[in-house]
């Protein structure tokens, strides 16, 4: 990003035994990979 000028600010997360997932990307029943890809 910054090679096309773009502005931004580094976010670093850390997963831990005490860190819950922040998405759960568990499929839904009947949920085809497309509705979610």
């Amino acid at each position: 990003m910054k090679q096309i000028g773009i502005e931004f600010e580094l976010l670093l997360l850390r997963e831990g035994p005490t860190r819950q997932p922040d998405v759960d990307e568990t499929p839904r029943a009947g949920e085809a990979p497309e509705a979610f890809a």
